[in-house]
């Protein structure tokens, strides 16, 4: 492993993936403190910066990126190791089973909730075992009909894809014929569970956890996504204290151990929190708390020396709505939202801010990534195509 600066943190971030949803954390735990090697892919959105220190080129292949990771991680003296994607923490999961490298890599305590990540089926039998409220669900099985799902279960209800994230795999049903419905389109060689659907407000929460101790939330209400079930643009931030309770007692009972994104329903007339989902992962949402006063690069600083007291905001504003700039200017080709570029041009709701002018090289990625985007869907428009 290259040397690192004495007062800086040794820090291995792993992405099997190249999506962008987490190109900000290298900015996040630089300014925590961290000294940060990449270990991905060369399409990694986590080393289009200037601000990472050294790349470790990934095969692509499943079992080589494992093997090559594991002889990094036992030649290397890295202090905090952290899976950047959902599919990194599958692959981790699936193949690594010494306890104690798993734990020096996955981000729990407990290495008997293991199962859970990647899995809505075990997220919710743990949750269940560890008396956590999340609304009534089954296990899709051949021996269950309509009629017996209407029974257990009611409507409406949200049928999911076990090992599924971003939204994907999620089907909504309002009554039997739905289902019926929706039972022809399911493939069988996968795992599905039967949720209820509770209507409520979707809340989401980004949190940095030591040893199952909160150090970090920053908690928000979605306010536009790219679709119904699909991963969110714009979100209004505010403090919500009796969640970040239920957060603190999640994590503790889980043994969670790093960054989470943990998303809930709250149901206004019982008034209560239910869990739908924790990814054990960062998302695009983290560099954020900078600005609502839940900072995680001070987290990441108390990650660093052990503090594990809550951080309380002095002057968090009532409430601030932020959006992301290269994935709501993209989505203007989706759903052809073509407002948002005025929005974005007239610095609505202070936007600019959210730019990410911190580092050049980041900022010129995101700007071709969208110029690339809008001169194919113009060319397409004009008639203009690169068949071959």
């Amino acid at each position: 492993m290259p040397k690192t600066k004495s007062n800086e943190y040794p820090t291995l971030l792993i992405c099997y993936e190249a999506g962008d949803g987490t190109m900000d954390m290298p900015y996040v735990l630089k300014k925590g403190g961290c000294h940060i090697d990449v270990y991905s892919k060369k399409e990694s959105w986590l080393i289009k910066n200037k601000i990472y220190n050294n790349w470790i080129p990934a095969p692509p292949h499943e079992d080589e990126f494992i093997e090559k990771l594991i002889e990094i991680i036992l030649k290397g003296s890295y202090k905090w190791i952290i899976p950047i994607d959902d599919e990194s923490v599958r692959i981790l999961n699936k193949k690594i089973s010494d306890r104690e490298l798993f734990q020096k890599i996955i981000p729990l305590c407990f290495f008997e909730n293991k199962m859970f990540l990647g899995s809505k089926i075990e997220l919710a039998n743990v949750c269940k075992q560890n008396e956590i409220i999340i609304p009534n669900y089954i296990v899709l099985e051949k021996q269950l009909t309509p009629e017996i799902i209407n029974t257990k279960i009611g409507f409406p209800l949200l049928i999911k894809e076990d090992e599924s994230g971003g939204g994907v795999g999620i089907k909504l049903c309002k009554n039997i014929e739905e289902l019926k419905m929706c039972f022809l389109t399911l493939q069988d060689s996968k795992k599905h569970i039967i949720q209820e659907f509770i209507q409520g407000e979707e809340i989401s929460c980004e949190a940095l956890f030591k040893n199952g101790q909160l150090l970090v939330a920053n908690t928000s209400k979605i306010l536009d996504s790219i679709k119904t079930f699909g991963y969110s643009l714009k979100r209004e931030y505010f403090r919500d204290e009796k969640l970040i309770v239920s957060i603190e007692i999640i994590g503790k009972r889980l043994g969670l151990n790093g960054f989470c994104n943990i998303t809930s329903i709250f149901d206004k007339k019982t008034k209560t929190h239910y869990l739908l989902e924790i990814d054990s992962r960062p998302n695009a949402w983290f560099r954020f708390g900078e600005f609502t006063g839940n900072d995680f690069s001070v987290g990441v600083k108390k990650y660093i020396n052990d503090d594990l007291t809550l951080l309380i905001p002095e002057n968090q504003p009532e409430k601030i709505i932020i959006t992301l700039f290269k994935r709501d200017l993209a989505s203007v080709l989706n759903n052809k939202g073509f407002l948002k570029i005025i929005f974005w041009l007239i610095n609505k709701d202070n936007c600019w801010k959210y730019i990410p002018f911190f580092d050049s090289k980041l900022l010129w990625a995101n700007i071709w990534f969208l110029t690339i985007r809008y001169l194919r869907w113009a060319l397409k428009k004009i008639g203009f195509s690169n068949k071959k």
